[in-house]
């Protein structure tokens, strides 16, 4: 069986429960790491090798989305540059953006969270920091507020870096974190969307999460899941 390395945010508890006996592990979860907390007090219920710094992929954009949606305003638009479009492999996900294009901030935050476009990502980046590079810097300070101290941010899509690291714990603060920020439920909850034509693509993008706990026509759906986010590069396999 392949190991799923780092599934830190498949279940956050969003409701208050009386717990005696926290349990420190699940049994054979085929993860490496993962953490399960109560979201609305932050107390760990179940977690293994929760403190383990790992590639966290595309649950970054968790952090990304959070932070545009806090300190941005979703009805700005942003064009798009060279270095964020052509900075993204092309095997890579993306939405086919390109130089020049002008993207309201609202689609730019749906095709990061719900397609997990990493061009889209670049472009938040730019809008609110002016490069990736300042935008991650942002993104490991806000992580740290939330009380991620062991998660440092290279970038805004979670493409490989070394140095890109998180932890589960880290990733359940952070998503506890940005449950309070406005507009955030919803965007996390999302499983399609339809991004208008811009001024260089006259056609509609059709969006849709790999997040199947979300499709309702999935055999893996599942009416208590709030939201969601996958991740997956070849570093980190599946988070």
């Amino acid at each position: 069986m392949k190991k799923i390395v780092l599934l830190t945010l498949s279940i956050i508890i969003t409701f208050s429960i009386n717990i005696n006996i926290v349990a420190t592990s699940l049994g054979n979860i085929p993860a490496a790491s993962y953490a399960v907390i109560d979201a609305k007090t932050g107390q760990v219920l179940l977690s293994k090798n929760m403190d383990q710094k790992r590639y966290p992929a595309s649950i970054t954009k968790i952090m990304s989305c959070a932070l545009v949606l806090k300190e941005g305003d979703i009805n700005s638009s942003n064009t798009m540059t060279p270095e964020a479009v052509f900075s993204v492999p092309r095997e890579s996900t993306h939405i086919a953006l390109t130089h020049g294009e002008i993207v309201p901030v609202v689609d730019l935050l749906n095709a990061t969270m719900v397609q997990s476009a990493n061009d889209a990502a670049n472009g938040l980046a730019e809008y609110l920091s002016g490069n990736s590079e300042d935008f991650a810097i942002k993104m490991t300070d806000a992580a740290k507020e939330a009380g991620a101290i062991n998660t440092t941010f290279k970038n805004p899509s979670g493409l490989h870096d070394d140095q890109h690291l998180t932890t589960a714990y880290d990733m359940a603060m952070i998503t506890r974190w940005a449950l309070d920020i406005e507009g955030f439920r919803e965007l996390f909850s999302r499983y399609t969307y339809e991004m208008k034509p811009t001024n260089l693509q006259p056609e509609q993008r059709n969006l849709y999460s790999k997040h199947y706990m979300l499709n309702e026509t999935s055999k893996f759906y599942y009416d208590g899941v709030e939201g969601g986010k996958s991740g997956w590069t070849p570093e980190a396999e599946h988070t």
